[in-house]
């Protein structure tokens, strides 16, 4: 047979003493201090703002200090601290989600179904923050298959070379959007060869009938530029000195 021993409580201290007198005044401050906070979050502000109190009033007892503390002082000072971040458990300043760091940097958590005004060829309408945040430059299944399959092939039948497929292997994956100086970089070539390679491919492609869509033409006339009729300020001077050489009366 098990007996449970009770152990004999803890004297309480000076501080236990005056936090115990004062807490109903304390939870009251602090009631009305988290009215600030959306509703939900008032209990927890109210329970941190006291749990942080008791914990500085040890250490206001250790330093012979506790008689100075007031508690209007108190909620105002720990609920400033709790608004601007701090937890009586610890703050983290690297999480996005940390009220700290939001309350830092000034940084609001919204959800991707909140949606946005965008401007369409249509006018003016409101997406989802998903569809706007979307990389446009994703690519669709069928031109996956037709970069794997077709230009694979293309390249192949035409006979390019190994450092031409490098730089379309690069251009495919970066969507077209990768400099020439830094495919000259990683193939260690110089720039006018990523050019002359590019030229490559195009000659490959456009002789399987992949070449690019024909340009717009620019309707209207060419657009000349005037010549101007006036002379320079040193066209004057060498005609009056020409006439002053003739002997102009």
């Amino acid at each position: 047979m098990t007996t449970l021993q009770v152990l004999p409580s803890a004297p309480l201290t000076t501080a236990h003493v005056w936090f115990t007198e004062n807490l109903p005044e304390l939870t009251r401050r602090a009631q009305v201090f988290a009215r600030r906070f959306p509703r939900s979050h008032r209990d927890d502000a109210v329970a941190d703002i006291v749990g942080q109190i008791f914990r500085y009033s040890l250490s206001a007892a250790a330093r012979g200090k506790l008689a100075r503390l007031t508690p209007f002082t108190l909620v105002s000072f720990f609920g400033r601290g709790y608004a601007s971040g701090r937890r009586l458990a610890g703050t983290d300043t690297q999480d996005v989600l940390a009220p700290a760091v939001q309350q830092r940097h000034r940084l609001r958590v919204i959800s991707l179904d909140e949606t946005r005004p965008v401007r369409v060829p249509e006018g003016l309408t409101r997406l989802p923050l998903s569809e706007v945040l979307a990389d446009k430059r994703a690519t669709p299944p069928p031109e996956n298959c037709r970069r794997d399959v077709d230009y694979a092939e293309i390249l192949q039948r035409q006979r390019a070379s190994r450092q031409a497929k490098r730089v379309f292997r690069w251009l495919a994956e970066s969507h077209g959007t990768a400099r020439g100086a830094d495919l000259a970089r990683r193939m260690r070539v110089s720039p006018p060869r990523i050019v002359q390679l590019k030229h490559q491919l195009a000659d490959c492609l456009a002789a399987e009938d992949y070449g690019p869509p024909p340009t717009r033409p620019k309707w209207g006339r060419p657009r000349t530029t005037r010549r101007s009729h006036r002379r320079s300020p040193k066209g004057h001077v060498r005609m009056l000195q020409a006439l002053q050489a003739g002997g102009v009366a």
